[in-house]
């Protein structure tokens, strides 16, 4: 569960992250918006940045192109914990909304 109103939930139902050779990695997530206990649908949509990224030691920093942001996260073996960032900010032109801390999101595909 990401966020949740009166009439919504939003989740994340998978993420993808591939880390390159060459130190730049991409990112999707896929995320749905429940409205159906007040009578709505069900959308979901998928968020895609890539960018560079910096490993040291178990700390992987990603810095998407154009955002000025960092995602931060922690490596072990072949998992990756991922955190996006409490503030709503926009990747791709398309705004995430809210989001939590989510641990063991994302596979490390190398």
């Amino acid at each position: 569960m990401v966020s949740a109103t009166h009439s919504c939930d939003e989740l994340v139902l998978r993420g993808s992250l591939y880390l390159g050779d060459n130190a730049l990695f991409d990112l999707s997530v896929t995320q749905a918006q429940d409205c159906t206990r007040t009578g709505g649908s069900v959308d979901t949509f998928t968020t895609t940045t890539s960018g560079g990224f910096t490993v040291d030691g178990t700390r992987l920093v990603l810095h998407p192109s154009g955002t000025g942001i960092q995602l931060t996260g922690t490596t072990s073996s072949a998992t990756v914990d991922l955190q996006l960032p409490l503030q709503a900010f926009s990747v791709a032109g398309l705004e995430l909304p809210q989001q939590q801390p989510l641990g063991r999101q994302y596979g490390n595909h190398e």
